[in-house]
């Protein structure tokens, strides 16, 4: 047998979990991914053995594969068909709450899964590991060496000419080619998230009055955070080197939107030609009316669904390789910067930065309004509980993965009851992106302003739906080039913020988790399923 192949049983499972540590140890996994792989392997293991034939002996196979850097384990077996998503629902809360709270762990982290069938065997891919870009470290090195060789060739190449030849034969080229790649993948990306993210809105709504109950709290939260990002953009005003580029490039067009135009336009003649000429908002219209025909499709279009999983992980993948040369677009885009501005320009990063910092701690206290007004319940333990929890979301900048920790944080810290705890917080992450769609605001606006669009009512409508429908994606800014391309913001923007987004992402993971926590416990006690001692009872620790 492999070296990373086994067999698991019920007598061999924990001998065989402590085999998986060591290989992921060996691996490089850290004690976050190693406890994930563990709890998803576990659970999904024993929803495969209820699938089995009880008359044989019930074992699962298990591998570890490695591909570019991703780390995926393996379980395969046979038996009848595996669907741990179609089975969570309010019917199985009410049910069996053991079941669900097993499902309701393995939908938690449903974007590390992949699970399909062969030779009449289930196949569960749980990804590991995904190749990162060690990425707050590597992407800032990559921010300040631009920097640093920016002001050093403006300090030693005295002649104006030397320094655009440089420019336009060195940097010009390594950044066109990264954004080329980056412009590739993300429209594409963007049209399958959005229609992924419709088919889990509808599935959170098909899990019945709780699954409402999220929406109607979630969604207006979320344009919320778009409108108030929109407007602290617009009251930092322009990045001043965006409109120095755009004076200097007669390729970038300086043009308007009015709502008029859009709602024309928005529809294609044909359903080649918004991917050909890379109109996006056509792609978003696509993506919102085929998600609501697959909705209304019902059971016989599940494969289509199956399809929209596979291409949005099939593209998220192929950013995955593209990554690991972003702190390299990094590098140039700051030389770019510092070439002939010198670190003046650099003063607006510093204003989104600090943006993003008081818009996390401002999502606490407007949480705490929030559980005051809609809740009726004194915010103090809420807000003071949630000040000490954000450490956990800041330090692991990864909303997705915070969700374990998160739940323990609303029964133990907030009193609330295990069953809407464990239904609520794993659904409701995907609606709850507030801080990702507040940064990306705030950036979109500002680089709008650099390039000199006329920014009216009609613009600000029309920027708002398209920022709004692409937040219930999670996508950053990194996804952006396609949608400013819409909007006449130049494509090569993108690279200026791409540095700083690891820093903005580490607030917005705060802001998104604090908003995930605010809704579930709306949610929770609404339906009076809050421990009012245990959420009146002061604690030293949160976390």
């Amino acid at each position: 047998m492999a070296k990373y192949e086994r067999v698991l049983t019920k007598d061999n499972y924990y001998e065989n979990i402590d085999w998986l540590t060591e290989v992921l140890k060996e691996k490089n996994l850290n004690k976050h991914e190693t406890y994930t792989a563990q709890l998803l392997v576990e659970e999904n293991f024993m929803q495969l053995l209820k699938l089995e034939n009880k008359d044989t002996e019930q074992k699962v196979d298990i591998s570890i594969r490695q591909t570019f850097g991703a780390i995926d384990i393996i379980l395969a077996a046979p038996g009848e068909v595996y669907s741990p998503f179609e089975n969570f629902d309010e019917k199985c809360l009410e049910e069996n709450a053991e079941e669900f709270a097993s499902l309701s762990i393995i939908n938690s982290y449903k974007s590390k899964l992949t699970i399909s069938r062969k030779n009449n065997k289930n196949i569960v891919s749980i990804r590991a590991h995904t190749p990162s870009l060690g990425q707050t470290r590597t992407m800032l090195l990559g921010v300040f060496s631009g920097l640093i060789l920016g002001m050093i060739l403006r300090e030693t190449v005295s002649d104006p000419v030397y320094l655009t030849w440089i420019e336009q034969n060195l940097l010009n080229p390594i950044q066109t080619m990264l954004l080329h790649a980056l412009i590739l993948v993300s429209a594409p990306l963007i049209f399958f998230s959005i229609l992924s993210g419709i088919c889990n809105i509808s599935d959170t709504a098909a899990l019945g009055k709780i699954g409402i109950k999220l929406m109607l709290i979630s969604l207006p939260k979320l344009a919320f955070y778009v409108a108030l990002g929109l407007g602290v953009g617009h009251f930092l005003g322009q990045i001043d080197v965006i409109a120095q580029w755009v004076g200097t490039d007669s390729s970038v067009p300086n043009q308007g939107v009015s709502i008029r135009d859009m709602i024309v336009n928005i529809v294609p003649n044909d359903l080649v030609t918004p991917f050909y000429t890379n109109n996006i908002l056509q792609m978003l219209f696509m993506a919102f009316v085929f998600g609501i025909l697959l909705v209304k499709a019902g059971p016989w279009a599940v494969w289509a669904k199956d399809g929209i999983a596979f291409f949005t992980r099939f593209f998220e993948e192929v950013i995955g390789w593209i990554i690991p040369f972003i702190p390299l677009l990094a590098m140039v885009s700051m030389m770019k910067v510092t070439l002939y501005t010198g670190l003046e320009s650099v003063l607006p990063f510093v204003k989104i930065i600090a943006a993003a910092v008081v818009g996390s701690l401002l999502s606490i206290l407007i949480s705490g309004m929030l559980v005051g007004i809609v809740g009726r319940i004194s915010p103090i333990p809420f807000i003071g509980k949630a000040f000490r929890f954000i450490p956990m979301p800041f330090s692991l900048c990864d909303s997705i993965a915070c969700i374990p920790a998160t739940m323990r944080f609303c029964m133990a810290k907030l009193g609330m009851e295990e069953k809407f705890t464990k239904f609520c917080v794993p659904v409701g992450m995907q609606l709850n992106m507030d801080g990702t769609a507040y940064y990306v605001a705030i950036v979109s606006i500002m680089l709008a302003k650099g390039a000199g669009l006329d920014i009216d009512i009609e613009f600000i409508v029309s920027f708002f739906f398209a920022l709004f429908l692409i937040s219930l994606t999670g996508l950053g800014i990194i996804a952006m080039p396609s949608i400013y391309a819409a909007f006449g913001i130049p494509q090569f923007a993108v690279a200026l913020m791409i540095g700083i987004e690891p820093i903005l992402d580490m607030f917005g993971t705060v802001q998104n988790v604090t908003g995930n926590i605010t809704t579930s416990f709306l949610v929770a006690r609404k339906a009076n399923a809050v421990d009012k001692d245990i959420y009146h009872k002061s604690n030293k620790r949160s976390n």
